[in-house]
């Protein structure tokens, strides 16, 4: 049996976060300097932020991909990635069924049988998750 995996994370959504990161950063100070413009002394000013170099946003962006591919091992990210899939695969199922005349004709279907089968396979992989993440949290089963 394969084991369900999420995808992995991409270089370019966490190159694309922590450069959020320093613009919120940025305005954040901005915002700062705005509001103590009216009662201002000499030297009291906050120092601008730091902003980092196209170096140490690619090592915070390879730092956050190794961060999120640990998660997604983890029991809590598997259980989770789990739900989430669960999510959109019933979604998808309950969207079908509403356009189907009958539970008969519904089977009849290969797309609806593919996914109660799917639901079933992922329902047994949450309930090994779930139990994964109890024992590691050490919470009686």
């Amino acid at each position: 049996m394969s084991r369900l995996q999420s995808p992995p994370p991409d270089r370019d959504a966490c190159m694309a976060v922590e450069r959020r990161i320093d613009a919120a950063r940025l305005e954040a100070w901005q915002s700062d300097i705005r509001r103590r413009s009216g009662v201002c002394h000499s030297g009291f000013d906050p120092d601008p932020p730091r902003l980092r170099s196209e170096a140490e946003l690619r090592a915070a962006a390879r730092r956050r991909i190794a961060n999120q591919r640990a998660w997604r091992r983890s029991p809590r990210g598997r259980l989770e990635a789990l739900a989430a899939e669960v999510q959109a695969v019933s979604g998808r199922t309950l969207r079908a069924g509403r356009d189907l005349a009958g539970y008969r004709a519904a089977a009849a279907i290969p797309e609806f049988s593919e996914a109660a089968q799917r639901l079933t396979r992922l329902a047994a992989a949450a309930r090994r998750a779930l139990r994964d993440l109890e024992a590691s949290e050490g919470r009686p089963e």
